[in-house]
């Protein structure tokens, strides 16, 4: 079973960069979580063979990986796993997200 936060993660648009998410936006976030949703074998590398772990458990490994800090929880200004509340936009030709 593929844990939730890494589904939220994997799934979610890639934001552009920014003070925010800086120069590359969240696609090393989006990139690594698509990854480990994939591949049983890389989640349980990732997690150490601790393949039961909790949502929580599996949420402080990724900040942990990503270097977000505790203290970054909630603050918007600061990178998140999972970026909410972001504009998406489509193009008008070919109806793919810009």
């Amino acid at each position: 079973m593929v844990p939730r936060i890494l589904q939220c993660a994997a799934f979610q648009p890639t934001a552009r960069g920014g003070p925010r998410l800086f120069t590359a936006g969240n696609i090393r976030i989006v990139t690594k979580a698509r990854e480990l949703v994939e591949s049983k074998e890389k989640r349980a590398i990732f997690s150490e063979e601790l393949l039961a772990c909790s949502d929580d458990e599996w949420t402080r490994s990724l900040e942990n990986y990503f270097g977000i800090l505790e203290s970054d929880h909630g603050n918007f200004e600061n990178e998140q796993l999972v970026a909410s509340g972001q504009d998406i936009y489509l193009c008008p030709i070919c109806k793919e997200f810009v």
